[in-house]
């Protein structure tokens, strides 16, 4: 029908590109409101909206009306992805990350919508158009929850490092360390008299169970390292809530240094990982020594990065005393490893 969109327009390719490009593009921070990133991304829910209901009879879509729909909701993207620099003065790695990240979501659930309602497939436009439409309401609506600031930005990161530990805290804990190593050995003996299964060529499968058996000494081990583990939890969120405090935004000295012990808290978690795999047999005392120094480590220099921030930043004391005291707890029970790890290799 003359003056109809075209099934094979190369209009929607063009105007799903160009968004992509938008979003593919650094954020730049200038002076701002917090309302303008919430309005950026209600302005493109209404958009969404609006394509949804048009596109639905698409008889109805003349080829004007729709490039000048689609051109909107290119407009509204340039609009929102402006507002994330707008919406903070200052913006650190991992609030910068947190806030690309979330318009690159809108950015592609945008995008993946203008390509739905122009693709040349009847079917496929009519069953995807109104998902395609929801996700767009989906992660337009995720935008705000976004961090307030860099100190709320840096806190979830801590947070979920904290998150990631206590999955090594269930794992270690599945270790029966009251259990009698010779009982063990004794079910290994009984295995050995069962022919168990083979291969097509009749010939014996390797045992894949990777519950080792531990000795006396390393089972000890294994006991002294095991309290660690919820003190690296203890000291995170110690850090989140010290992170809480401060009404004035972070400015970039403090930014740094709370940036910084992020890092720590990151690398602590690593250690932490290295330090949970390293206790299965066949332990290594060094390799065990190496991790739990990398603990203390990491823990030492988040301290110190808080601490550097404390001067007009916290005002509730008894935060950063919750954070001394729980690091006091850890590098005691590091300590505590050290001289099992000093034991065993007697």
């Amino acid at each position: 029908m003359p003056g109809r969109v075209p099934p094979h327009s190369e209009l929607g390719n063009k105007i799903s590109a160009s968004i992509r490009e938008v979003f593919s593009q650094k954020l730049s921070t200038n002076e701002g409101e917090r309302a303008s990133i919430a309005q950026a991304s209600q302005a493109i829910e209404k958009q969404a909206t609006k394509i949804a209901i048009l596109w639905k009879d698409i008889s109805c879509v003349d080829e004007e009306s729709a490039q000048a729909t689609l051109q909107e909701m290119l407009v509204g993207c340039i609009a929102l992805h402006a507002s994330g620099g707008n919406t903070y003065r200052i913006m650190g790695p991992t609030l910068s990350e947190a806030v690309l990240a979330a318009l690159v979501a809108v950015g592609e659930a945008c995008a993946s919508l203008v390509e739905a309602v122009t693709s040349p497939n009847p079917k496929q436009r009519e069953e995807n158009l109104p998902q395609f439409a929801g996700v767009v309401w989906e992660r337009c609506k995720a935008m705000e929850k976004l961090p307030k600031d860099n100190r709320a930005a840096v806190g979830r990161a801590l947070a979920k490092t904290a998150t990631l530990v206590k999955d090594i805290v269930r794992e270690i804990n599945e270790i029966d360390t009251d259990k009698d190593p010779a009982e063990g050995k004794e079910e290994d003996d009984d295995d050995e008299d069962d022919n168990g299964d083979c291969d097509s060529d009749g010939n014996p499968i390797a045992d894949l169970d990777f519950d080792a058996d531990f000795d006396a000494d390393e089972l000890r081990v294994v006991a002294a390292a095991k309290p660690l583990f919820p003190a690296v939890v203890d000291v995170t969120r110690s850090m989140v809530r010290e992170l809480a405090e401060g009404s004035e935004p972070a400015d970039e000295e403090e930014l740094a240094l709370i940036e910084k012990a992020l890092t720590s808290a990151k690398r602590m978690m690593v250690a932490c990982e290295s330090l949970g795999a390293s206790l299965y047999p066949p332990q290594d005392p060094e390799e065990l020594q190496k991790h739990t120094a990398e603990v203390e480590e990491e823990l030492q220099a988040a301290k110190v990065a808080l601490a550097s921030r404390r001067g007009a930043a916290v005002a509730d004391a008894s935060k950063s005393n919750a954070l001394d005291a729980a690091a006091a707890d850890l590098q005691a029970l590091c300590a505590a490893l050290g001289t099992a790890l000093t034991l065993s290799e007697d």
